[in-house]
């Protein structure tokens, strides 16, 4: 499989007919014509989250349960060689991810996303994953919110910017009051199969927030927003520019330690904006395997020079 951003162009033929029954609109996937279809839309933004089917307590000594959160990877070790209670098994994972990602659910571990929405993501691993219930689902996606519609508008964008090469997309019109639904949409196949961006094009880009007191920035949304792409990087003849620049994860949200990462295609341009605080800067992604892309915009000139001004002070001698 390969993860990409997919758009989806609905079409509403009888805009106001359709406006009398239904206001929102849904997008299902369905993994290969034989899986299951499942809404990757709600009501509102949802977490990603995953719930463990075994009770506790645990035998869990000296083993260790791996976790990927919003892409953040974190080992959480137990060594305690007596059963770890539910409660014990939350601190635990809480206190090595220094966030509230683990809750009780029934006599099970509830693992939540930092953030919401479709760039959510969790993904469990490790020995005690399975000790812990962790075993049919292993990886879970947050949910965008439903589109909502109106009767003077008859063609509606959704941007999965998670898709996927191998998903079918559905799509149907929803009543949030009543419940009531349309007919689901034809399958929507996605024609870039098999198009992915090697390693020697990419570059991964770190980021780290701390504030002014030392402490961790956390939630922060950090977008990139591909301005142009070089044709002098070699790609597969498979992939050209638009393809490239439609298909670059384009936010990433900083977890409890203020970090985040992000695949940057090297040499091309991306207007870098730091989500709710106004600041935008300009990069080019270096020909590197990484970098650091705070040390990358001390390096830009903003274009801000520092005036002091001529201002001539009294001094009391008495």
């Amino acid at each position: 499989m390969s993860q990409t951003s997919v758009q989806i162009d609905v079409v509403i033929p009888d805009t106001m007919s359709f406006a009398r029954s239904f206001n929102r609109l849904r997008v299902f996937i369905q993994d290969g014509p034989e899986g299951d279809i499942e809404e990757i839309t709600a009501e509102d933004e949802e977490k990603a989250a995953l719930t463990g089917v075994v009770s506790g307590p645990w035998d869990l000594e000296d083993l260790d349960l791996h976790l990927v959160i919003d892409g953040i990877p974190y080992v959480v070790p137990f060594q305690a060689p007596f059963p770890v209670s539910l409660g014990r098994a939350i601190e635990r994972v809480n206190a090595v991810c220094q966030s509230e990602l683990a809750s009780p659910a029934g006599g099970g571990v509830k693992l939540e996303s930092v953030i919401s929405g479709r760039e959510s993501y969790i993904d469990v691993g490790g020995p005690a994953s399975e000790v812990l219930g962790f075993i049919d689902e292993t990886e879970a996606r947050g949910k965008a919110r439903r589109m909502h519609t109106c009767g003077d508008t008859a063609t509606y964008t959704f941007v999965d910017t998670q898709g996927d090469t191998e998903w079918l997309y559905y799509t149907d019109l929803y009543n949030s009051e009543t419940g009531a639904s349309s007919e689901m949409s034809d399958p929507q196949a996605i024609d870039y199969e098999g198009l992915t961006l090697p390693d020697s094009v990419l570059t991964t880009c770190k980021i780290r927030l701390i504030n002014k007191s030392g402490g961790y920035i956390q939630g922060q949304g950090v977008r990139f927003h591909v301005a142009s792409v070089p044709y002098r990087i070699e790609i597969p003849d498979s992939l050209d520019e638009a393809f490239i620049m439609d298909h670059v994860p384009s936010v990433v949200y900083t977890n409890a330690y203020g970090y985040a990462t992000i695949q940057l295609v090297r040499g091309a341009t991306y207007d870098v904006v730091f989500e709710g605080t106004g600041f935008t800067r300009k990069i080019v992604a270096p020909d590197s395997s990484e970098f650091d892309v705070l040390n990358l915009l001390t390096e830009e000139d903003d274009r801000f020079d520092i005036v002091v001004p001529e201002i001539n002070l009294l001094i009391r001698r008495s």
